[in-house]
């Protein structure tokens, strides 16, 4: 838990800047496009997140940041649906990429609990 109070610290230090990014896969795109999300709306949710809600750190595959840990977060969030608020589980994965005096949070997966491949 201590490794991902660290990890939410660091990575609620980069969101005023601006240091981050969603990737996007078509699992995140249909998330968006159901519960009209705007980047604005998910930076709430990634700020809102606490070490309870990780639920899993793993060694990164991407071979360009092989010393970035990933982060796996399952958050329960109300959304609002056609104007209903719908309670729903966020599966949301990310970590942190450095480079010479730069930092950036990657985040990989926002959607639906339960779609996710891995």
């Amino acid at each position: 838990m201590e490794k991902a109070r660290a990890f939410l610290k660091r990575a609620k230090a980069l969101y005023p800047t601006k240091q981050y990014t969603f990737k996007i896969s078509e699992k995140n795109k249909l998330f968006d496009r159901k519960y009209n999300l705007r980047d604005s709306d998910k930076l709430i949710i990634m700020q809102s997140l606490t070490e309870v809600d990780c639920v899993e750190i793993r060694k990164n595959d991407n071979p360009r940041y092989p010393d970035a840990d990933v982060f796996i977060f399952i958050k329960l969030v109300s959304l609002d649906s056609y104007g209903e608020p719908v309670e729903v589980n966020l599966y949301i994965k990310d970590y942190i990429i450095e480079a010479d005096n730069f930092e950036m949070v990657i985040v990989i997966s926002f959607h639906e609990e339960g779609l996710h491949d891995d």
